[in-house]
């Protein structure tokens, strides 16, 4: 069931009641009114008819007078009789014997029992013919002639029952419930139709939030989402919706540079284990020579299988599939085998490596994760810096504003432009121009995520230096961990 339905409902379901209540309120409320005014008159025309009745010669005598009361005649004279009436003398052994009747009962009768029948209040009946009327009785006393001096008279006891049609009162009901019938159909029919008109205006701005999510795919999960102009309630949804487009978009895009940083990285020993292997099948090769090929084959190998390792378990505790064990040892072990693995490129382009760091170095990171995070960095120092140049490694201790400890990697490198010294600390980003030779790592982007998820934490910095860039890549532990 949609809202529209479900809200149309609703409404129905509690304004039906209401309308109900409200509807049979005024009809009892005016057919009160009705039998109270119409009750009044019979009491009148009882007041009347008693006040005609007198006791001559020890009986009875009713002095009706047809002119002075025509409401009473056979047929009243615009056609309709208004009124009945019947006085009986009540006896002793409760019998009852008719004093005056009005012509206009003819042969019929009001009361067709005993006196002990007669309700005490008015009450409805119907005539032989089918005239609906409306009857009122009272017993009333009429003093007999004394029997002698000093004795009090006896009484008549007599009974007076006035009627009329109950047109009067039936009529103006039947109209009225009548026209509280078509009233209340008419406005529950208008009711659902406007609440459903209401209800489609006013749901307008769900619907066009509904086309425009809709229209969100793949390529354009970063464009927010614009429903136009939406209520207070709906402003809230589309802005947490943008939000949660942001981060979908921010998501899909990291994993996106992700995978290519990752296959660009695993491209470059994939390439020179292939050229290695191609340049000694290329000819007979001294054993001597077959030996150092695969011995270099295999540490490629076995370098690519560490990235590899890295990559998937990065994955693993980035998705929250596996925990970083973070525990403190000592950094020295990754910084010197990453030294060791950057020394080639570092002397072919004859770069220094000044270490001013205390040994050992504890810190408060996951091992694993961490160890290629520095062979990277590492790595691209003695690839971006520029040639003849030093690369100097320090460490930071805690204090001095500082709440953990730092390790430094600074090198002196052209090959960075200056509008791009804004951007290094990007993730994933890379500049082509700046690279020099190929490498074996996880880039920059790659080891800043890597760090992350070891327990440290990788920023890049830029500043210029006499035409060119210094570029400085720090990594900082928890102050815990430092320990010399």
């Amino acid at each position: 069931m949609t809202i529209r339905a479900r809200l149309t409902l609703m409404l129905f379901c509690t304004l039906a009641p209401v309308m109900v209540a409200a509807g049979l309120g005024l009809y009892l409320f005016v057919r009160t009114a009705l039998h109270n005014r119409f009750d009044d008159g019979l009491a009148t025309r009882v007041e009347a008819l008693i006040a005609d009745t007198e006791v001559y010669d020890g009986r009875v005598a009713f002095d009706f007078d047809d002119e002075a009361m025509p409401q009473y005649e056979l047929r009243a004279r615009d056609g309709h009789t208004t009124a009945f009436f019947e006085l009986y003398e009540l006896t002793d052994d409760h019998a009852m014997r008719i004093v005056e009747r009005s012509r206009s009962l003819a042969d019929r009768s009001i009361i067709s029992g005993s006196a002990a029948d007669v309700p005490h209040g008015p009450w409805d009946l119907t005539l032989r013919g089918g005239l609906d009327i409306r009857a009122l009785a009272r017993t009333f006393l009429m003093p007999r002639d004394p029997p002698g001096p000093g004795t009090p008279p006896p009484e008549h006891r007599l009974l007076i029952v006035v009627a009329a049609p109950r047109e009067p009162v039936d009529n103006p009901l039947h109209a009225l419930a009548v026209g509280l019938f078509l009233a209340g159909t008419l406005i529950t029919v208008a009711g659902v139709l406007g609440v459903r008109w209401a209800l489609r205006r006013g749901l307008a701005p769900i619907d066009h939030l509904a086309a425009a999510v809709g229209a969100v795919h793949a390529p354009t999960l970063g464009t927010p989402i614009d429903a136009g102009p939406l209520p207070a309630e709906l402003a809230p949804i589309r802005d947490r919706l943008n939000d949660l487009l942001a981060r979908l978009h921010a998501a899909f895009e990291r994993e996106r540079r992700f995978t290519t940083a990752a296959a660009h990285e695993l491209r470059t020993p994939v390439a020179e284990l292939r050229t290695l292997l191609e340049v000694s099948a290329a000819r007979p090769r001294a054993p001597e020579e077959t030996a150092r090929t695969l011995a270099s084959s295999l540490g490629i190998a076995e370098r690519l299988d560490a990235l590899v390792s890295a990559l998937l378990r990065l994955a693993r505790v980035e998705s929250g599939r596996e925990r970083a064990d973070a525990e403190c040892f000592d950094i020295w072990p990754l910084l010197r085998a990453a030294l060791a693995e950057a020394h080639g490129t570092a002397a072919a382009r004859r770069v220094r490596f000044s270490v001013q760091v205390p040994e050992p170095l504890l810190v408060m990171a996951d091992a694993e994760l961490l160890a290629p995070a520095v062979r990277n960095i590492v790595m691209n120092a003695a690839e971006y810096a520029d040639e003849d140049s030093a690369v100097r490694i320090t460490m930071e201790p805690p204090g001095n504003g500082a709440a953990d400890v730092a390790l430094h990697f600074s090198n002196i490198s052209s090959g960075v432009r200056p509008e791009a010294m804004g951007r290094m600390g990007e993730p994933f980003w890379r500049q082509e121009a700046a690279r020099s030779a190929p490498h074996l790592g996880l880039g920059l982007s790659l080891a800043g995520a890597a760090a992350s998820a070891a327990g440290a934490r990788l920023e890049i910095g830029a500043v210029p230096e006499g035409g060119a860039a210094r570029v400085t890549v720090s990594l900082h532990f928890p102050a815990r961990g430092a320990g010399a």
